[in-house]
């Protein structure tokens, strides 16, 4: 367990703590007031993101690509299985189907997989926001980005990493709202929050789940 003492109050200490599993735990008297104790928390988002963040890195393993194996997509984990059931080389359904000709070259296959599962899925999602935003990119790719998840060009082209694929789809659609509204406003000033804020009331807590899960999103 990963102890910080933040403050002391009437020299008792007020002390957050972030578990192995990456769990945030308050310990505080018993007497102190519980807007005291969330409004500490809230001073604290980003030291807690930051730890549970590399909690996280930290209990990602390398990928065997083997059967049992899970593998994230659309938020959702799926149970990779080598089987001769299908013609395709992979095939969604209630698990992850690999065919067994193409073991020898899980990782090839499946990251060709991934890619233009993000391909499909993020261009359908700009798609939607482009009638939302008023903003339709010239091009959509993707690219390798580890922690960059997206990126506008002034000449109007959007990159999203295709690692995105395995998020949520709400946390997807933060992304592309985010890129997007770049073409209107370039920098991360005011205005631009602003604008987000105004297409997805609720993108910080959006914003705050890619940054604390981020390291997840592997192959």
């Amino acid at each position: 367990m990963i102890e910080y003492n933040l403050i002391r109050s009437r020299r008792k200490t007020l002390a957050l703590m972030i578990t192995k599993e990456g769990e945030l735990e308050a310990r505080a008297p018993l007497k102190l007031s519980l807007d005291v104790i969330e409004a500490f928390i809230q001073r604290k988002q980003n030291w807690i993101e930051q730890k549970i963040e590399l909690i996280n890195q930290r209990k990602v393993k390398p990928k065997e690509y083997m059967a049992g194996e899970s593998f994230l997509y659309l938020g959702q984990s799926y149970e990779l299985e080598i089987s001769d059931a299908f013609s395709l080389p992979v095939v969604l359904t209630d698990k992850l189907y690999l065919a067994t000709r193409h073991q020898h070259r899980a990782k090839k296959v499946l990251l060709d997989w991934f890619r233009r599962e993000a391909q499909r899925v993020l261009s359908e999602r700009v798609g939607y926001f482009t009638t939302i935003t008023g903003c339709s990119p010239q091009t959509i790719k993707m690219s390798n980005a580890v922690q960059r998840w997206g990126s506008c060009s002034a000449r109007g082209n959007v990159n999203f990493s295709w690692r995105l694929v395995m998020a949520p789809l709400d946390i997807i659609d933060y992304v592309i709202v985010h890129e997007l509204v770049h073409m209107k406003q370039h920098d991360h000033s005011h205005k631009f929050w602003v604008l987000v804020e105004q297409i997805m009331p609720d993108y910080q807590e959006r914003r705050k789940w890619l940054k604390v899960h981020g390291a997840t999103l592997v192959l």
